[in-house]
């Protein structure tokens, strides 16, 4: 059990590690959309 685990919790780290990446790539695009919104109408 204990090597299984040995051998089990490396690859979910890895997972992890590349589905955090995927997440980053996803959302950096959409935070770099949000930025140059066009600011709201100034009434003078």
């Amino acid at each position: 059990a204990a090597s299984a685990a040995a051998a089990f919790l490396p690859a979910v780290e890895t997972v992890i590690q590349s589905s955090k990446r995927m997440l980053q790539m996803i959302t950096k695009p959409h935070e770099s959309h949000k930025r140059p919104a066009p600011p709201p109408p100034v009434e003078n």
